[in-house]
């Protein structure tokens, strides 16, 4: 099971992922943990309320994949079946992943997954910040007298 879970600074909380102010630090603590299973891409939208998050889960089928969302968790699960070779046939060389992964993130307040999709060996997990009209940046237009 991979866990993430983003500190920034030094202090010792430990901030969700998918905040509009901590992307950048995201990447940057992605790029530390390289070699994890499946790769993924994270990309947004100009204003920060939109994200596609994107899996190489090639060799799964969407029946092979779980996603899900528990207590702020988005939960992605996948399992395959080993191929079983007839008997005269042996590997010479097996580079293809046939394992089970299990990738939690923490999601920040008010994201919320809002649809996912599955093509040719690419999963798309759609989040979107929802923020409530009180939270909401204000601008206000100013009156001259």
């Amino acid at each position: 099971m991979t866990y993430r879970r983003i500190s920034v600074n030094s202090g010792t909380t430990n901030p969700p992922l998918f905040t509009h102010n901590l992307l950048s630090d995201f990447w940057v603590e992605q790029a530390k943990l390289s070699g994890t299973f499946p790769p993924y891409n994270l990309v947004k939208n100009e204003d920060n309320t939109k994200y596609i998050l994107t899996l190489a889960v090639a060799g799964y089928g969407s029946n092979d994949i779980s996603v899900s969302v528990e207590d702020n968790e988005l939960i992605i699960t996948g399992k395959i079946e080993p191929k079983n070779l007839p008997e005269s046939m042996s590997y010479v060389h097996k580079g293809i992943a046939e394992r089970m992964f299990t990738k939690n993130f923490h999601l920040g307040e008010y994201i919320e997954v809002t649809d996912v999709k599955y093509e040719n060996g690419i999963l798309e997990v759609y989040l979107e910040l929802n923020l409530p009209e009180h939270k909401k940046p204000k601008k206000f237009n100013i009156i001259t007298k």
